[in-house]
Order: C-alpha cells, then sequence, then structure tokens
C-alpha cells in the first residue's frame, strides 16, 4: 500500500470515528432531553400578604417545603412554612417562631428542611444585643410535622453580640445535618466588617448540635 493511500485510510479512520463520536453525543442530547423534560405550570402561594424571604426546599420523599417571613401589626415577625402535598395543594401554614427581635435580612434568608427520618429542622436569625450587628443563627427542631418544637440552640457560641449568619442546612442519610454557615463571634463585638470566620456544626438524629468546627479562619472582613 502507498504512503498516500495509507494516509487517506487514516484519514477516512479518523473521519469516521469522529462521525460516530457525534452521532453518540446527538443520540445522547436527545435522550437528556427526552428523559429531563421540564413542563413549566403556575401555582398558588401559600405565603402570607406581604410575606418576604422565602426558602425552597425538597425532602427525601420528593415533597417540597417552602418557608417564610411574615410580619404582623403587632410588630412581631414569624417564621412560617407550608409543604405541598402529593395532590400538588399546599398543606395549612404553619408557624416555626414568632417574635419582636427577629432580624430580618434582604439577602439572608431562614429555612425549614426535612430530614431524611422526617423530622423538620428550621433556622433563623435573632438578635442578641442591642447594636444593629448584634444578632445570632438559631435552630429547633420539629417530630411533629412542626406542631411543636424543641429546644432553640445555635451552631456557634451563643451569647456574643455580632454578626453572625448565611446557614445552610444539608440534610445527610443518617437522619442528620451538616450546617454552614458565617461567624463573626471571632471579631471586635457588634463591628460591622470584622473578621469572619466560615464555622461548621453537626445536627444529630438525637436532636442537637454534635460538633462545632472552624473551616476557615478568615473568609471575608467585609460582611
Amino acid at each position: 500500500m502507498s504512503r498516500h493511500a495509507q494516509v487517506n485510510l487514516v484519514s477516512l479512520s479518523l473521519l469516521s470515528a469522529l462521525s460516530l463520536a457525534g452521532c453518540a453525543r446527538d443520540a445522547a442530547r436527545t435522550d437528556a432531553a427526552r428523559t429531563y423534560a421540564l413542563r413549566l405550570e403556575t401555582d398558588s402561594s401559600p405565603a402570607d400578604s406581604g410575606a418576604a424571604e422565602p426558602n425552597l426546599s425538597v425532602g427525601a420523599d420528593g415533597r417540597a417545603l417552602l418557608s417564610w417571613l411574615a410580619p404582623a401589626a403587632d410588630s412581631t415577625t414569624a417564621l412560617r412554612f407550608s409543604t405541598r402535598e402529593a395532590s400538588g395543594t399546599w398543606s395549612e401554614p404553619r408557624e416555626v417562631i414568632r417574635r419582636n427581635d427577629l432580624f430580618v435580612n434582604w439577602a439572608d434568608f431562614p429555612s425549614v428542611v426535612t430530614l431524611a427520618d422526617g423530622r423538620l429542622l428550621a433556622h433563623w436569625l435573632q438578635r442578641n444585643g442591642t447594636g444593629r450587628y448584634a444578632y445570632e443563627v438559631r435552630m429547633a427542631e420539629s417530630r411533629d410535622g412542626g406542631l411543636s418544637w424543641g429546644e432553640r440552640v445555635t451552631p456557634h457560641t451563643p451569647g456574643i453580640p455580632a454578626e453572625h449568619g448565611f446557614a445552610a442546612i444539608m440534610p445527610t442519610a443518617d437522619s442528620g445535618a451538616g450546617i454552614v454557615f458565617l461567624n463573626g463571634g471571632a471579631g471586635a463585638e457588634d463591628t460591622h466588617g470584622a473578621v469572619m470566620h466560615l464555622g461548621y456544626a453537626t445536627w444529630g438524629a438525637q436532636g442537637c448540635i454534635t460538633a462545632k468546627a472552624v473551616i476557615d479562619h478568615k473568609v471575608c472582613d467585609c460582611c
């Protein structure tokens, strides 16, 4: 076989391989589009009029849970939630907490999530001093679908009047949860812009914080 013919044969083989790869990718795209086709539907919201700071989560059973803050005429604010049932309707809203010292932040939302065994775990921001930025993360769990809530705890050292927040709850397979959050407790009290730690805590199946740690000792000094 001549060298010219060998080159042509190699080129033809490469083109065939590329063509087959392209067809495989096209087929994969087609299958993916067919498998994950989305249909958007409008749905009514179970939240109160004037509600804000919504957070949407999905439990292991596939049910969506929506939480929000609802201001009241008596100057209190409530953290409330509703679950979207299998029938497609939202459950009657239930209340986690109602106080006049919740810290309401347009960028930092509270949440209610479903753990693997069906328990609910909530977090919110609550003032712990007279300063503008003196507040902390508070948490509690419910074992009866939100009818009652257990002891309120913090995932960080409590009682330090500094900025804390932006908590994210990540349920685990063992019916616990991992919690990450910003912790300004190491800086000057009530100082906006103090050194901010990235903290981590674990929530156990027994319904309490089981461990605390610092992931990063300085994630920012501007928030």
